[in-house]
């Protein structure tokens, strides 16, 4: 089926967003729309054709982005863009940077067929799973892509060449791994740790990975596979500190993290992928990463230390 997409800015056709209890089980029926990036960009170009002062581009975002974007917008904006102010001065700190991202947005068309693959086969793989809608707009450069309880999104600024935070060749498997979020129903009480953290990343580019061949965390999977051991054993220790998360998670400016940023998704995903591996059931294996329900029980049962001479934490 012809991917759905929604060009509002463009003209051409909108609908609601899928609401929680409007969820999709069609993979061929899940919105997915493109409408905020058109916005986007007719906000930057009256900007522009207004004169382009620094001091107008706020309102300019505010009122023609902001105000008038979906519900990815709008679900995107408390913790990413924050606020017309903040879009405004990120922008403009590295104009440059947005406008050479703007090509490769206007492209995103070409991952129709991907898309709808991925979202096919993960139907096949879990019959419970639900498409809900998905929006790809323009933040401030600090998310590559979020679920929010009735979406998925996208930050298109995230993706380009070499000079882009995200190639944009990574953008079919940035959706699939936060469909997979999407899809993961810890509970509060086993959710909230540094683990559980660490293990719905990594479950989420493991998945990814089998979806669509690859993850969006590639680049730190060599310096992982060389220092694995030491950074095992780092792991069980930090991760019964109160602090030990910011060693390995969301850490792309701390000092004292742990080798390249963010390595707590290759820890997770080893752990997930060990798991999976000792498995007698691959289909209810496969069916507890996706829910992860329990993480701890997850990480218990992964065997993942036994290859290191020792089990457990």
């Amino acid at each position: 089926m012809k991917l759905r997409i929604l060009l509002a800015a463009a003209g051409l056709v909108t609908c609601a967003a899928a609401s929680p209890v409007e969820l999709s089980r069609d993979p061929d029926k899940a919105p997915v729309s493109i409408a905020d990036v058109s916005l986007f960009w007719r906000a930057f170009d009256l900007w522009v054709s207004g004169g382009g002062q620094s001091d107008k581009l706020a309102l300019v975002l505010k009122t023609e982005y902001l105000d008038k974007g979906s519900d990815g917008v709008k679900d995107f904006t408390p913790n990413r863009i924050i606020d017309a102010e903040s879009l405004a001065a990120r922008i403009l700190e590295d104009r440059g940077y947005y406008e050479r991202a703007r090509p490769y947005a206007e492209k995103i068309l070409a991952f129709e067929p991907e898309i709808r693959a991925i979202y096919r086969k993960f139907r096949d793989w879990y019959p419970a799973a639900r498409f809900p809608a998905l929006y790809f707009v323009v933040g401030r450069r600090n998310s590559g892509g979020m679920s929010s309880q009735r979406a998925l999104i996208i930050g298109t600024e995230m993706f380009g060449d070499d000079r882009a935070r995200l190639r944009f060749d990574v953008m079919v498997p940035m959706v699939a791994h936060e469909l997979m979020h999407f899809q993961q129903r810890t509970s509060q009480e086993k959710g909230s740790g540094f683990l559980a953290s660490c293990l719905r990343e990594g479950a989420a580019d493991f998945l990814a990975e089998r979806l669509a061949g690859r993850h969006i965390n590639e680049s730190i999977k060599s310096y992982g596979d060389a220092h694995e051991r030491e950074l095992w054993e780092r792991f069980q220790q930090d991760v019964t500190r109160p602090d030990g998360h910011r060693a390995w998670l969301y850490n792309a400016r701390d000092s004292k993290r742990v080798g390249p940023p963010d390595l707590g998704y290759y820890m997770g995903y080893k752990i997930t992928q060990s798991f999976y591996q000792a498995s007698t059931d691959p289909a209810a294996a496969l069916r507890a990463i996706i829910e992860m329900h329990d993480p701890e029980d997850i990480f218990q049962r992964s065997q993942y230390g036994n290859r290191f001479g020792r089990a457990g934490k």
